[in-house]
């Protein structure tokens, strides 16, 4: 007979499968199905109660509830809940004190860690949470510091090579149409993202700035203050498409400086 239980969590890591009673409750042991798996199952919601406040379960239980973890979105809240689970199987049995002995307990979590050391951006994404949940139990006084702070990242990105030169800005320019010179020529003295560029219209084209998109305040805060060269490019494609646009005002300029790796001459 299939008896089905309610409320088991499955967290699959590194393909393998682990079942809770609940989320960010104890581990369900055995196979789905067996007597084992429902002994296990039942042993642990008859000790169902609130967690042991002297525990790290506790500490991530209450995270999990707080006002911070919800206003997060849908989508985030669904990959850190998967941490979340991984965190409260590993250190949930962990007194909270332990947390405070920062020479003890980094040895810890390094340990953990190192489940993702061939994957150095799942295992910085991982230690991401765990900093924001232990930073969270330092705002509520659980305890003193962030045992996670001074833990250097395992992934380090080099973008030395994507970055251009004038040498192959000209290159390009050499090779390109009218209208993908304006853009490079746009990129390089605004240092604007591609995303923004290419979503740049007149009328995000101001007397003193550029701002890609005013109206989004929280995903982009670009305000390009324009220089001669911008100016210029601005007059070029605006007697290509006779069409009008507010005068740049040099005024907006930072010294000779544009914004990007062009420097230009007082007019």
């Amino acid at each position: 007979m299939r008896i089905k239980l309610k409320g088991v969590h499955t967290v699959k890591v590194k393909g393998h499968t682990y079942y809770y009673a609940w989320r960010g409750g104890p581990r369900v042991h055995g196979k789905p199905g067996t007597p084992e798996f429902v002994a296990s199952y039942n042993e642990a919601i008859a000790g169902r109660t609130a967690p042991d406040t002297g525990k790290f379960r506790s500490i991530v239980t209450l995270y999990k509830g707080s006002k911070e973890f919800k206003n997060n979105a849908a989508s985030t809240r669904a990959e850190w809940g998967k941490w979340l689970d991984r965190i409260a199987e590993y250190f949930g049995s962990l007194s909270i004190a332990q947390f405070d002995r920062s020479q003890k307990i980094k040895p810890v979590i390094l340990r953990w860690r190192k489940q993702w050391a061939d994957t150095p951006r799942t295992a910085d994404y991982g230690m991401q949470v765990l900093s924001r949940v232990l930073a969270s139990a330092v705002a509520d006084g659980k305890i003193a510091s962030n045992p996670c702070e001074g833990i250097k990242h395992l992934y380090h990105a080099d973008r030395s090579e994507i970055i251009w030169l004038d040498a192959e800005i000209t290159q390009i320019r050499s090779a390109s149409s009218e209208e993908i010179n304006y853009a490079v020529e746009l990129a390089a003295l605004t240092g604007l993202r591609l995303g923004d560029l290419v979503r740049v219209s007149w009328s995000h084209v101001g007397p003193h700035a550029i701002e890609p998109d005013p109206g989004r305040v929280s995903a982009i805060d670009d305000v390009e203050p324009p220089c001669r060269e911008t100016r210029g490019v601005a007059r070029n494609v605006q007697e290509r498409e006779a069409v009008p646009v507010p005068r740049l005002s040099r005024r907006s300029c930072h010294g000779d400086e544009c914004i990007g790796h062009v420097t230009v001459d007082n007019e």
